[in-house]
């Protein structure tokens, strides 16, 4: 059985991930958004 969707990868600007999914999403394509909490550590504390 052959698969109807097809994948793509797309590299965006620094931090313009999130521009680049509504823009897709915009122009009616299904995306995927995967993202990663992290702990930054500023001035002697973490955020």
């Amino acid at each position: 059985m052959a698969d109807k969707h097809q994948w793509y990868a797309i590299k965006t600007k620094a931090r313009q991930e999130h521009t680049a999914l509504e823009n897709l999403e915009r122009q009616q394509f299904h995306s995927f958004l995967p993202l990663m909490e992290t702990a930054k550590h500023r001035k002697g504390s973490w955020q």
